[in-house]
C-alpha cells in the first residue's frame, strides 16, 4: 500500500545525510502487526543501498464505542438527568446522545469527520470531536411506550466493531399528561372563610409512570393578604404555596386555605403545580387571572331586591290563548347577577316558571308554554325576560291572578311581590258579520231583503278574541253556516280569522254563522250572527204597454210600460230600454237605447221612456225590450224581457198629404191687365187632418234675363170632416204679357206634417196683350165677361156660405176651432225635464198646453 515513496534528502556534512520521507496513513490499509519498513537509496553514480527499520508498526482501523450516555434535557427522570435502563422518560423530550469512540483495542481514536455514528429508533447522527467523543440532540418519541423503547449508536460503515450491548439503552416513555378534575372551590363567587377547601382529583392510568406526588402543591393568591404591590393583579411571587396531599389511595388530592379577610369584590386566585414520574407537568394553570387554574370574586351574602316587573301582552295585562307575552324582571344584588342562583316566577294557583343558573327557564303547566327566555347581569343588576303564551286548553280555577317571584342567592330564599295583576280572558266573538250576493255585483244584504229562489249567497265573517281585536287559533273553536232547508256547512277560517262559505237559498228563515268553543275556558260572546232573509220566487211581468201604434216618420218616441211586481219590487232607478226598427224579419240600423223612468210607484208600476230613432216608415215595428231584475234579483220574464221575446209597437201611418191636383182658368187664356179666376183643386192623398193651412199663388216669369217672381194672393183654408178634396179660388189681372209660370204652394208655413212635404206645382201659362183693334168688341166682351165674372163670384160666395154653414153645425164657430180650441191629440210637442211634453199653440201665440203622455188630451198650461 505504500511504495516508491519519495523522500527528502538533507545534507548533514559532506558524508553525511538525512531522509525524510512523509506517510499518509490511508483507511485502505488493512490490520496488521508488526510491520517492518525497507528504505532504498542511491547516488548519481549509481551506488545502491537498502535497509530494514529498526523499528516495527502495528496498522488498525476497525473501530468501537467504549462509552454510551442518554440524557433527559426537558426535565430531570427519576431524579436525575441520565436516563438509565428501564427509567421514565416523558414523550416528546429532548435527548441528549453522548459517548466516545476508539480504535479497536486501540487508546488512539479517529479524527473528525472520519467516522459517522448514526442513530437507532430515532433520528440523530455525528461525527467524533478532537478527542474521539460524540454528542447527538435528538427527541423521544410523542407517544406512550410504557413496555420500554430501546435506542440505540452505530458506527455506520463496516469498520464498526463495538461489542454488543455497549452502545443501546432501553427506556420507558410517558406522553400522557395526569388528568385532572377541580372539585372544589368552583363557583365564580365565595363566601369568604378561614377554612376553604382545595380538592382536585389527578389520575394517571395504571400503566403509566405515576404521579409525583413530592411535586403537588397549591399555589393561592387571596387580594386582602397578598396584593403586595395592591395593583388587584396577581403576580407570580405574591403567590403562596402549600402541599397537596392525597386523601387515602384514592385519585383526591386536598389543601386548605383562608380568605376570610377577604371583603365584597376582592377576588382569589388559584392554581397547581406538579408532575408525573415521566416529567410530564400538571396542567394546573399558571400565574394570573389569565392563566390560573380558578379564580373567584367574595362576596358578602345579601337579599336580591325588585327594581321593576312588568307585563307585556298584546292586550296589556290580559292574557289570550296562542300570543305570546313578556314578563320582564328587573333586579338589584350587591353581590351581583351572578350571585343569584334559582329564580321561580309564581302566577298562582300551582302555575311557576323556574330558572335555575346556567340553564334554561321551565313550566310546571302544560298549558302554559315557554317561547323565550334571557338572563343577563351587568354588575350589580340584573334581568330576566320571559315570554310565555298559554294555550287554548288553558283553563285555571280563576281567570285572574297576581305575579310572585321566589328568588334563592346566596342570602337563601326570598319572596317578593310584583304587584301585577293578571286577567286570562279566552272569549271569543264574530264580528264582521255580512251575507252578500255571490256574484260580481256582490250586493250586502240586510234584515227582511228579500232573494230570488236558489241564489247563490256568500256569507263571511271574522272570528276574533273579545279582549283584543286578534284571531284565536283555527283549531280552537268551530264555525258552522246555517240556512234554511239546508244542512249546516263546517267551513275553516284563515289565519286572521276570516272565514267565507257558499250557500244557495232554498227558503226564507234565518240565515245565521254559530260558533263553539273546543275546550278550554273561553265562551261565544253574543254579537249579530244572522239575518232574517225572504225568498222571493216571482219574476217582474211587463202587463201594459202604450202607444198601441206609432206613427209613421216619428223620430221622438215616447213608450210606457206597466211593471208588476209583487214582492221585493224594483228600483227606482232608471231601467235600460232597448229597441230595434224591423222591416220584416230583418233590422233596420242600429239598435236604439234609452233609460224609463218611473212615473207612479206600486205593485204595478208605470215607466216612461223616451227615445230618439231614424224616420219610420209604414209597416215597420218597433220592437223593444227592458233590461231589469227585481230586488231579489229575479230578471224579468214575458213579452219585453229580452230581444228574442220584445214587445213589438206597430208603425202606421197618420199623416196627411196635400196636393194641387188641378187648376183652372176663367178665361183660359188670360189677358193682360184684365182679371182672371184661378181655380185650384187641393186633394188630401193621406189621412184626415181637420188643421187650417195656407195656400199661396204666385206668378214667375222671365224679365230682362231674370226670374222675377209676384204673388197673387194667399188664403187659408181646411178640410171639412170626412172632406178629401176642396177648390180655392183667386183673382189675378196680368201684369205681363207672354208665357209665365204659375206656382201654387200648399201649407206655406208648413203647420201640418205630411207625409211628402213637396207641397209647391207649376203651371205654364201665357197671357195675351190687350188688342186696341177689337175696340168695341173688345169692350163688348170684356162687358160680357164681366157679367160672367159676377155670376161665378156670386157662385162661388154661396159654395163658400154653404161650406161655412156646415163647417157652423159641425164643429162650431171657425175661429173657435182654429185658434181657441185644443190642439189635436196627435199634434208633437216638447218633452221636458219633468216629464211632461208642452206645445204652443197657436204657433206664436202667448198660449202654451200640456199633457202626461201622447195618449192624453192637451190641457191649458197656467203660468205661476
Amino acid at each position: 500500500y505504500v511504495e516508491s515513496l519519495s523522500g527528502q534528502w538533507q545534507s548533514l556534512n559532506s558524508d553525511t545525510g538525512l531522509i525524510q520521507w512523509d506517510l499518509q496513513v490511508d483507511w485502505a490499509w488493512p490490520p496488521e502487526k508488526d510491520i517492518v519498513w525497507e528504505a532504498q537509496a542511491g547516488t548519481v553514480y549509481s551506488n545502491h543501498t537498502e535497509r530494514l527499520s529498526t523499528d516495527s508498526t502495528d496498522h488498525e482501523r476497525r473501530m468501537e464505542i467504549t462509552s454510551f450516555h442518554v440524557i433527559d434535557e426537558t426535565n430531570p427522570t427519576d431524579g436525575s438527568p441520565e436516563i438509565l435502563d428501564n427509567e421514565w422518560v416523558g414523550g416528546g423530550d429532548i435527548l441528549l446522545i453522548s459517548g466516545d469512540v476508539r480504535f479497536l483495542d486501540e487508546l488512539s481514536y479517529p479524527l473528525p469527520q472520519d467516522v459517522q455514528i448514526e442513530l437507532i429508533n430515532i433520528t440523530g447522527n455525528g461525527t467524533v470531536d478532537g478527542t474521539g467523543a460524540f454528542s447527538i440532540n435528538s427527541q423521544a418519541p410523542s407517544e406512550n411506550r410504557y413496555g420500554g423503547f430501546t435506542i440505540e449508536a452505530e458506527i455506520t460503515g463496516p469498520l464498526d466493531a463495538t461489542p454488543a450491548g455497549t452502545s443501546i439503552l432501553t427506556f420507558r416513555l410517558d406522553n400522557t399528561m395526569p388528568g385532572m378534575v377541580l372539585n372544589a372551590p368552583i363557583l365564580s363567587r365565595m363566601i369568604p372563610s378561614n377554612n376553604q377547601l382545595f380538592n382536585i382529583s389527578i389520575a394517571e392510568s395504571t400503566d403509566a409512570s405515576g404521579i409525583a406526588e413530592a411535586t403537588l402543591q397549591l399555589r393561592w393568591w387571596v387580594e386582602s393578604l397578598h396584593d403586595d404591590n395592591q395593583n388587584g393583579i396577581p403576580e407570580e411571587d405574591e403567590y403562596r404555596a402549600r402541599p397537596l396531599v392525597r386523601q387515602g389511595t384514592d385519585e383526591h388530592f386536598h389543601a386548605t386555605y383562608e380568605d376570610l379577610q377577604n371583603v365584597q369584590g376582592e377576588q382569589v386566585s388559584l392554581f397547581v403545580e406538579g408532575e408525573d414520574n415521566a416529567g410530564n407537568l400538571l396542567n394546573g394553570g399558571g400565574a394570573g387571572f389569565d392563566n390560573d387554574l380558578h379564580h373567584y370574586i367574595s362576596l358578602v351574602p345579601e337579599p336580591t331586591t325588585l327594581t321593576s316587573a312588568t307585563l307585556e301582552f298584546p292586550a296589556g295585562i290580559v292574557i289570550v290563548p296562542s300570543y305570546e307575552g313578556w314578563f320582564n324582571l328587573t333586579l338589584n344584588d350587591v353581590n351581583g347577577g351572578e350571585d343569584i342562583e334559582n329564580i321561580v316566577i309564581d302566577m298562582g294557583q300551582g302555575i311557576e316558571f323556574t330558572w335555575q343558573q346556567g340553564g334554561t327557564i321551565t313550566s310546571n303547566n302544560y298549558e302554559v308554554l315557554v317561547e323565550e327566555a334571557f338572563f343577563e347581569s351587568n354588575g350589580d343588576v340584573a334581568y330576566l325576560n320571559l315570554s310565555f303564551m298559554v294555550t287554548s286548553l288553558f283553563n285555571p280555577a280563576e281567570s285572574h291572578g297576581e305575579f310572585l317571584i321566589h328568588i334563592t342567592d346566596t342570602s337563601g330564599l326570598n319572596s317578593i311581590s310584583t304587584f301585577l295583576d293578571w286577567e286570562f280572558n279566552a272569549d271569543i266573538m264574530l264580528t264582521d258579520f255580512g251575507i252578500f250576493i255571490n256574484d260580481s255585483s256582490n250586493i250586502q244584504l240586510q234584515d227582511d231583503d228579500y232573494l230570488k229562489l236558489e241564489e247563490d249567497l256568500l256569507i263571511v265573517g271574522r272570528v276574533r278574541y273579545t279582549a283584543i281585536d286578534l284571531p284565536p287559533q283555527a283549531d280552537s273553536f268551530e264555525i258552522k253556516i246555517e240556512v234554511p232547508l239546508d244542512l249546516p256547512l263546517a267551513v275553516n277560517p284563515a289565519l286572521d280569522g276570516t272565514f267565507f262559505g257558499e250557500m244557495n237559498a232554498h227558503g226564507s228563515g234565518i240565515f245565521r254563522v254559530s260558533l263553539e268553543v273546543l275546550g278550554g275556558k273561553g265562551i261565544v260572546a253574543p254579537t249579530t250572527s244572522s239575518l232574517r232573509l225572504q225568498i222571493d220566487d216571482q219574476a217582474p211581468l211587463i202587463v201594459g204597454s202604450k202607444p198601441n201604434f206609432i206613427p209613421a216618420n216619428s223620430t221622438n218616441l215616447s213608450l210606457q210600460f206597466d211593471i208588476q211586481e209583487q214582492d221585493s219590487g224594483i228600483s227606482q232607478e232608471e231601467i235600460l230600454v232597448t229597441c230595434k226598427i224591423m222591416r220584416g224579419f230583418q233590422p233596420v240600423g242600429t239598435e236604439i237605447h234609452g233609460i224609463a223612468l218611473i212615473q207612479s210607484a206600486g205593485v204595478i208600476s208605470r215607466h216612461i221612456a223616451n227615445l230618439t230613432s231614424t224616420p219610420l216608415q209604414e209597416d215597420d215595428s218597433l220592437e223593444c225590450w227592458l233590461t231589469l231584475d227585481d230586488l231579489a234579483g229575479n230578471q224579468l220574464t214575458g213579452a219585453g224581457s229580452s230581444q228574442n221575446w220584445p214587445i213589438s209597437f206597430p208603425v202606421i201611418e197618420l199623416r196627411p198629404d196635400l196636393h194641387s191636383s188641378d187648376i183652372t182658368l176663367f178665361p183660359e187664356t188670360p189677358i193682360y191687365g184684365k182679371e182672371t179666376l184661378v181655380n185650384i183643386t187641393i186633394v188630401n192623398l193621406g189621412n184626415y187632418t181637420y188643421q187650417p193651412f195656407f195656400v199661396s199663388l204666385e206668378t214667375l216669369i222671365q224679365h230682362d234675363e231674370e226670374l222675377q217672381g209676384s204673388e197673387i194672393g194667399l188664403q187659408e183654408i181646411r178640410f171639412l170632416e170626412g172632406e178629401t178634396t176642396t177648390i180655392i179660388s183667386f183673382s189675378w189681372a196680368p201684369e205681363w204679357h207672354g208665357e209665365l209660370d204659375l206656382i201654387v204652394t200648399l201649407d206655406t208655413t208648413n203647420l201640418i206634417t205630411e207625409r211628402n212635404e213637396t207641397n209647391t206645382q207649376n203651371w205654364t201659362v201665357s197671357v195675351e196683350k190687350t188688342s186696341p183693334e177689337k175696340g168695341f168688341f173688345i169692350s163688348q166682351s170684356m162687358l160680357a165677361l164681366g157679367g160672367l165674372s159676377i155670376i161665378i163670384f156670386f157662385s162661388v160666395a154661396m159654395f163658400l156660405a154653404m161650406r161655412a154653414k156646415r163647417e157652423e153645425d159641425t164643429e162650431g164657430e171657425w175661429e173657435e176651432v182654429t185658434y181657441d180650441g185644443a190642439p189635436d191629440q196627435q199634434m208633437k210637442g216638447k218633452y221636458e225635464d219633468d216629464g211632461h211634453e208642452y206645445l204652443q199653440w197657436p204657433t206664436g201665440s202667448e198660449d202654451w198646453w200640456y199633457r202626461n203622455n201622447s195618449e192624453s188630451e192637451w190641457a191649458p198650461w197656467e203660468k205661476d
